[in-house]
């Protein structure tokens, strides 16, 4: 199996019941770009994309967060890709934690790459099945546990999003070791 085929069967089983919730909701609009007004610096990452948002009984807006009852399970598969090695475990396709080994050298590809793929113009072509195919939300890297993280919630975004950001962590030189899990739901 390669990364690309165990990616797409993360996606594919999240989108299986994004799509179901949405099927089920169709009184609102789904996939709303917000920035947030929170103490966040940086602004990429006060950039949120919606799951769902309707009117409730009351005509007030109601945010609907879909999150799965389960996951893709299977054991841990590692990949070596040059000289660097990838993790991808068990992961929920809208809670992805990245951990990377090395602070990066440079985080502006790593900024370029939320730009492009949360569409901060908001400008996109919705797919076959209505979908932006966008990333929902990026967290700001941090260091824990010797490691940098960042939680992306990858929304309806292709696995060629996550590719091109694995991509962008193996070019910059620092990282040796990519991991891909997710603590909550997993």
């Amino acid at each position: 199996m390669t990364i690309k085929e165990i990616l797409q069967q993360h996606r594919d089983y999240y989108l299986e019941r994004f799509e179901n919730a949405l099927r089920a909701s169709q009184d609102g609009v789904s996939e709303i770009l917000l920035l947030l007004n929170n103490e966040e610096p940086n602004e990429l990452f006060k950039y949120y994309r919606l799951d769902y948002l309707k009117k409730d009984e009351n005509g007030e807006n109601r945010i609907v967060e879909f999150n799965t009852d389960g996951y893709l399970d299977h054991e841990p598969l590692e990949f070596e890709v040059g000289n660097s090695r990838i993790e991808i475990n068990p992961f929920v396709w809208n809670n992805c934690e990245i951990f990377i080994d090395n602070d990066l050298n440079d985080w502006n590809e790593f900024h370029e790459w939320i730009k492009k793929w949360i569409a901060i113009d908001d400008e996109y072509a919705q797919d076959e099945n209505g979908f932006s195919g966008l990333i929902h939300n990026v967290t700001r890297p941090i260091e824990e546990n010797s490691r940098i993280t960042t939680a992306i919630d990858l929304g309806t975004a292709p696995v060629e999003a996550l590719t091109e950001l694995l991509e962008v962590f193996l070019n910059d030189g620092a990282v040796n070791e990519i991991k891909i899990a997710s603590s909550i739901g997993v």
